[in-house]
């Protein structure tokens, strides 16, 4: 018959059957147990039932745990507690009164579960409990070692119970002795998922229920912050206002350490407060911005210096500080502050600073408001403002058009001509511009190119109001009396018309002069907000913006104040005059908020 197999674990029992059977009612008189399938050698337990005292023998290393059950059919040699070394084949010879022998042999299993199953990290260290901290991103290597195991288990890892690697090698195998199994887990750049969840390490037989064994840990890790965000407020900043700024950080873990930078200086005195989770913080502070403040940028910035690479999320906002207009007034030539020369040209340049910018300028004299026309500053005729100009049919002409511009940067330049016969008019393009002036080409082909040329400047100021104007002329051995008779009459009469427009302004001229120059703000968030003039005599600018007071409210902060001096070169009779050129405004980028005005005065006649 075949071998039968039986399976059992250490410390534990077994029973190996005896399978032979008596026939004709034969008895059996001896049996005898090997350990061996060959039934040889000496035997390791003994039966002898020939007598009515029936005698036994057992081998030293199974005295006290072998017993022979004869009471069962078949009969059993129980072996318990069982040992590794139990392990192998038994042959179980019976011998019979009449019969022949018959011997029947078990094959008996012996497992050994490992005696212990323990983890180490990649430096060899044990492990308990808790793995890490590993950052994020970096590489996770934990080796699960199950050691006295016969036969060898399957060492296998599971990731919040899902199994994730079940390869397994063999360390060593010695004589007589259990074999040790490794399964090494290695995880590259562990993200965020693998925080706080449980790693098992199990060896596993499917032979016997006394396996499997195992050990379990927790990953710990250091995480990047995911975010940080500043919460900006509801209510625009104004300067002097008090505000709390909050910024809170996110995904970090430990808790991100919150910084705040205020145009590149850090704020210390902060409130910091965690979640209950741990995942999120947040952080505030006590913010009173100035004017000064305006455009800065304040920076949230989270870290986690638990990390060994360093990792910073920040958060930028530039603040948008609202605040009353600041003025500043000076002279461009600064050697022209203690004495004015009769005649000379005097600049002055008022810078305004403004958020929001400011929408209009008010330049006083004499704590009179001078209205402002940009168009006395418009470019004008630096040459006759009517030319005539000799023309011949297909012969092409030059013609000069020079202005006098203030300022003299960026101009442009227009051409025009009206026929002197229907008055049409029509665009001319044939020409150059170079600073304040520009040069036309031209070519008079028949009659419809005979009439009035425009030529108009333009720059900042504005555009020019009387035109530089030039009139073609046909000599009359080409035309004709009556032709020639005809166009000069109408030139004359245009050149006459465009000649009569002329604008002063006549001020009473103080020997000391004060120019101030202040802003107003109409949106109304703060106290006062447009310049004053409490000193006489004043010249003064104002600049205002829409948030701080009423258009017509001029008291609040003080204006910017520059006092000269006038020298007079003119008898008493001299009339008191000055021809005043209005300001000009210029608006610089939005980034600096700073709006700039200029005052020209000319030709100043001072009586003493």
């Amino acid at each position: 018959s075949g071998i039968i197999e039986i399976k059992g674990v250490v410390n534990t029992r077994a029973s190996l059957p005896c399978n032979v059977s008596t026939k004709n009612s034969d008895e059996i008189q001896l049996v005898f147990w090997y350990k061996n399938k060959n039934a040889t050698g000496p035997p390791i337990y003994t039966l002898d039932i020939r007598s009515e005292q029936h005698s036994i023998f057992v081998a030293d290393h199974l005295r006290d745990r072998a017993f022979f059950n004869i009471t069962v059919q078949p009969p059993m040699l129980i072996l318990s507690p069982l040992k590794q070394s139990d392990n192998g084949f038994y042959s179980c010879r019976a011998d019979y009164k009449w019969s022949r022998t018959q011997i029947a042999t078990v094959k008996l299993i012996v497992f050994v579960p490992p005696r212990g199953i323990y983890i180490r990290d990649e430096k060899g260290q044990h492990v308990y409990a808790i793995a890490g901290p590993y950052d994020e991103d970096s590489n996770l290597n934990l080796t699960c070692i199950a050691e006295n195991g016969a036969p060898p288990p399957s060492v296998l890892w599971y990731l919040n119970g899902n199994l994730i690697d079940k390869s397994h090698t063999l360390l060593e195998q010695r004589p007589n002795r259990s074999v040790v199994v490794k399964n090494e887990l290695i995880i590259p750049k562990v993200t965020s998922n693998y925080s706080n969840s449980i790693l098992t390490c199990q060896a596993s037989d499917n032979h016997h229920s006394s396996l499997p064994i195992s050990t379990s840990l927790r990953i710990d890790m250091n995480l990047k912050p995911k975010g940080v965000k500043i919460v900006t407020p509801n209510t625009t900043l104004k300067a002097n206002k008090k505000i709390d700024a909050l910024c809170t950080s996110w995904g970090s873990q430990p808790a991100a350490k919150i910084t705040w930078i205020l145009d590149g200086k850090e704020i210390t005195k902060t409130r910091l407060v965690h979640s209950e989770d741990g995942n999120r913080t947040q952080s505030s502070f006590t913010l009173i911005p100035s004017a000064n403040d305006d455009q800065k940028l304040l920076v949230c910035r989270a870290e986690n210096h638990k990390l060994k690479d360093v990792f910073v999320v920040e958060d930028v906002y530039r603040l948008n500080i609202h605040y009353k207009p600041k003025l500043s007034l000076a002279l461009v030539d600064e050697q022209q502050t203690q004495f004015i020369l009769e005649g000379n040209m005097v600049i002055f340049n008022c810078s305004v600073k403004s958020n929001p910018a400011t929408n209009s300028t008010f330049w006083l004299f004499n704590d009179k408001i001078l209205s402002a026309n940009l168009d006395e500053d418009a470019p004008i005729c630096k040459m006759k403002s009517s030319s005539e100009v000799n023309v011949k049919f297909g012969e092409e002409i030059q013609i000069k058009c020079i202005v006098d511009a203030w300022p003299n940067e960026n101009v442009t330049f227009d051409w025009r001509m009206k026929n002197a016969f229907n008055f049409a008019s029509k665009s001319l393009r044939n020409f150059t511009e170079n600073g304040s002036q520009s040069e036309l080409f031209f070519r008079p082909k028949t009659f419809e190119d005979i009439g009035i040329i425009n030529c108009t400047a333009k720059n900042i100021a504005g555009e020019q109001r009387k035109p530089c104007q030039f009139v073609l002329n046909v000599p009359k051995g080409v035309i004709g009396t009556a032709l020639y008779n005809f166009i000069f009459p109408v030139g004359i009469f245009v050149t006459t018309i465009f000649a009569l427009i002329i604008l002063i302004f006549v001020f009473v001229k103080q020997k000391n002069l004060k120019i101030k120059c202040c802003a107003k703000s109409e949106r109304n968030v703060g106290d006062g907000d447009e310049q004053t003039a409490k000193d006489s005599p004043v010249f003064t600018e104002r600049s205002s913006n829409t948030e701080f007071g009423e258009k017509s409210d001029f008291k609040g902060i003080p204006p910017d104040v520059i006092e000269l001096n006038a020298v007079s070169f003119f008898s008493e009779r001299d009339k008191k005059k000055i021809e005043a050129k209005n300001s000009i405004a210029l608006a610089s980028p939005p980034s600096s908020l700073e709006h700039r005005s200029f005052q020209r005065a000319e030709r100043v006649s001072v009586n003493d």
